[in-house]
């Protein structure tokens, strides 16, 4: 996993406070489709997480917030 990462991710910021946190991953060129290029945003305020996409369609954030859901996470709605 850790590879792959380092071949998709092109650029990474994470901070939290042992509450809340925010991870912001900057996709590179060998990301598939939409998520080629695109920044994904994580927000947990403590009770839920919130993802947006930059550079990709309300569709792809949609799958992606699914995906999560589907792996027992809290996700919002936004």
């Amino acid at each position: 996993m850790q590879a792959l990462a380092v071949a998709l991710v092109e650029r990474a910021a994470v901070w939290g406070d042992g509450e809340r946190g925010v991870a912001r991953l900057r996709l590179g060129s060998r990301a598939k489709g939409e998520l080629a290029h695109a920044t994904v945003l994580l927000e947990h305020d403590g009770e839920r997480l919130r993802l947006r996409v930059d550079g990709g369609s309300c569709e792809l954030a949609d799958h992606l917030r699914e995906r999560l859901r589907a792996r027992g996470l809290p996700v919002a709605d936004d």
